[in-house]
């Protein structure tokens, strides 16, 4: 995944359509639209005829120029951060 902002003087959004941190001029602003690339591997096995399927995967995030800048305007640290996960989970169809 590529993530981007529709523009560099946008805000980055939560799920609520609130601004995660401040547009251009704000605490915590970037003049990027480049908030990072993600990398997710993911497996899934079906089983009892694909009714049950058990999924596990694994991400990293690599954070992007604006990210960058908005950890560095924010006051909240230096550098770029990146961030790795995983999960497992059960799905059931019926």
């Amino acid at each position: 995944w590529i993530m981007r902002k529709s523009n560099a003087g946008d805000c980055w959004y939560r799920a609520a359509q609130n601004c995660y941190l401040d547009a251009v001029g704000g605490a915590g602003a970037s003049t990027s639209s480049s908030l990072g690339r993600e990398l997710d591997i993911i497996f899934t096995q079906f089983l009892k005829s694909d009714k049950v399927a058990w999924q596990t995967g694994v991400g990293y995030f690599w954070a992007g120029q604006a990210v960058t800048q908005m950890r560095n305007n924010g006051g909240v640290g230096s550098g770029a951060p990146g961030q790795t996960w995983a999960y497992t989970q059960i799905h059931v169809n019926f």
